[in-house]
């Protein structure tokens, strides 16, 4: 697998090395890896929301703001990779499809769309999907957001 990442230009990292110092909390598969793409704005993850978390447990499957929180430290690995810091959601849409139960990892793929490159920030769209193990379509997030540049 390592070998067809290099072909492909994308960059292999240890999940748990990307959450150290990402803002909390931290819905992610820890045994997985976190594959960046080539061009830096997307990658895949494995997300994992244990039912041991106060705001599952109750309900045994995982609430949209859950899911929302979950791609936030994802945004900032992408925006440290773009040499950028500070990321600001400015909009959030999310669209479920089917539910995430608890304790049930998912697959995790974000990717930056409609990039503006200003004088000191970016702006720009992140759109994140959570798809089950055979491919099925959970849910979908949309999300404005800027951030700054790093001087």
């Amino acid at each position: 697998m390592v070998e067809a990442l290099r072909r492909t230009g994308k960059q292999e990292l240890n999940a748990e090395d990307v959450m150290k110092g990402k803002p909390l909390p931290h819905y992610v598969d820890l045994g997985e890896k976190v594959i960046v793409d080539e061009d830096k704005r997307g990658l895949e993850a494995f997300a994992l929301f244990p039912s041991t978390d106060p705001t599952i447990a109750s309900r045994k499957q995982v609430n949209a703001g859950s899911q929302e929180l979950a791609i936030w430290p994802f945004a900032h690995e992408l925006c440290e990779q773009n040499n950028l810091h500070d990321p600001l959601a400015t909009e959030i849409h999310w669209k479920g499809r089917r539910k995430i139960m608890a304790d049930d990892p998912v697959k995790l793929t974000l990717r930056v769309e409609n990039y503006i490159d200003a004088q000191d920030k970016v702006t720009g769209i992140l759109n994140a999907e959570y798809t089950s193990k055979k491919g099925k379509l959970l849910s979908q997030i949309t999300c404005a957001f800027t951030a700054n540049k790093i001087n």
